[in-house]
């Protein structure tokens, strides 16, 4: 009985390192996120004044720990060395908003792959804004904005962003979105109460949860809510979020596709600070005047030419009352002088705006 405790209780704490292993590489990773992009903003890589800093501090952090004073300035050392030698080699850095494992994170990794980029790494934000802002200052070469759900609709917040920034569109990402159920490797799914994720996917997954009984509670990112349960190691609760974030966080995927739609489909859209030549479809915004008509009028510049209207979007202007802005993306297939049409678009509208010529990928798997 004793050894039988025993083989428990080593159990229990090898599961406990494993958490912390999955922590410590988290954090690790970030590091080097850091380091990547201060790369992006210093002319010379090596500091040899700020490295006898880190190591120092070190030093006085490790003095009187387990962990040994020797052995953290020889990993520091290998550390700094690592961060020196990604912050001088050429990666493409992809923006996304939310945590490691969100959705926009897999279209901008499928993204790079379809580019055929060499060398590519994802870094999150916290918002749709920090990720335009770091495009626009150049620490990121691209940024990832969800554009329009099959099932939700546009998501308005991100157009705005784009909106208020000057960048570019130069690709369209569209994925499969696949929402899984996840819980801790150790946990019992008859405990689980609560469900944490993005509004957004509860309410995609609203009719499996009233099965199951379970209390959905709204997170800000679906990724975020796994990294929750991952960190804060929640038994009685689960986390809807893709199968990537399950892997990067540790977790055991209790059921997949729990969406309550099977054709759950987000498009994103890959931003740039420069501007694709040509492309097979086309994204304009624009305001019309408040008249009968005037929409119909535009429609009917399209029509007359067999252009293919792939979404329109109409959303209340910010800086002018009582006006819609249009955000409209169309085929370029039958349009022999785009700059031509453009200007007969801008004849028939106010404000208009090119926000890019780009190709459209659909992607079948989510990983």
């Amino acid at each position: 009985m004793e050894n039988v405790e025993k083989k428990m209780q080593i159990e229990k704490l090898r599961e406990m390192i494993d958490t912390v292993d999955n922590k410590l590489i988290q954090l690790l990773n970030e590091r080097f996120e850091l380091a990547v992009k201060i790369g992006r903003l210093k002319e010379h890589v090596y500091d040899e004044k700020r490295e006898e800093i880190v190591l120092k501090h070190v030093r006085e952090l490790c003095a009187n720990l387990l962990v040994g004073e020797e052995f953290c300035v020889e990993l520091y050392q290998k550390i700094i060395n690592r961060s020196k030698q990604v912050q001088s080699e050429d990666i493409k850095l992809i923006g996304f908003q939310g945590e490691h494992g969100a959705y926009s994170e897999i279209a901008g990794l499928k993204f790079a792959r379809i580019t055929n980029a060499e060398k590519f790494t994802t870094l999150p934000f916290k918002s749709f804004e920090e990720v335009i802002q770091n495009v626009e200052s150049g620490i990121l070469d691209y940024g990832v904005l969800p554009v329009q759900n099959s099932l939700e609709g546009p998501i308005n917040s991100a157009t705005y962003a784009l909106l208020e920034s000057d960048l570019n569109v130069v690709a369209e990402v569209t994925l499969p979105i696949n929402h899984c159920l996840l819980i801790l490797p150790e946990g019992d799914p008859k405990e689980i109460k609560f469900v944490y994720s993005h509004p957004q996917a509860l309410a995609q997954c609203r009719n499996f949860l009233k099965r199951l009984l379970l209390q959905p509670v709204e997170f800000f990112d679906t990724a975020g809510a796994a990294r929750k349960l991952s960190s804060e190691r929640i038994t009685n609760a689960a986390a809807i979020a893709s199968s990537l974030a399950a892997k990067i966080y540790g977790l055991e995927i209790l059921k997949d596709n729990i969406q309550d739609y099977s054709h759950n489909r987000t498009s994103f859209w890959i931003l740039s600070k420069h501007m694709n030549k040509n492309g097979s479809k086309c994204a304009v915004t624009f305001l019309l005047e408040d008249r009968p008509g005037a929409l119909l009028t535009v429609l009917e510049l399209f029509k007359v030419r067999e252009i293919n209207l792939t979404r329109i979007i109409s959303l209340p202007s910010r800086n002018q009352p009582n006006e819609y802005r249009f955000f409209v993306d169309f085929q370029t297939t039958n349009v022999e002088n785009i700059e031509e049409f453009l200007g007969i678009l801008q004849a028939h509208t106010k404000e208009l705006r090119l926000l890019g010529l780009y190709d459209s990928f659909e992607i079948d798997d989510e990983v």
